[in-house]
């Protein structure tokens, strides 16, 4: 169930992706250059959901796209850990702020 569910939020990532490179504007020869990926097809992979956004290259790529990098990052922890991330995101925003 688990894999299931990581795969429905690794389409849903995708499409968010899709949206958000189609409003930017740019080509993904553009994004790929701007985000350092050896091959343009790269962005399409992710695009596609066929590959996982590198966490490295996450604040590089959200710049490219024009979004908030903490969005994206919310997007691929979901993806990444589920559940698991959903209680996290719970606890740390009852967090005292320091």
């Amino acid at each position: 169930m688990n894999a299931v569910r990581a795969t429905k939020g690794r389409y849903l990532m995708a499409t968010y992706i899709s949206i958000k490179i189609r409003g930017s504007g740019k080509t993904q020869v553009q994004i790929s250059e701007e985000c350092g990926f050896a091959r343009p097809n790269v962005v399409s992979m992710i695009a596609t959901g066929r590959m996982r956004l590198p966490l490295d290259r996450l604040g590089v790529f959200a710049k490219a796209i024009d979004v908030d990098v903490y969005e994206l990052f919310c997007w691929w922890m979901r993806e990444a850990y589920g559940q698991t991330w959903l209680e996290l995101e719970g606890i740390i925003a009852r967090a005292p702020s320091r």
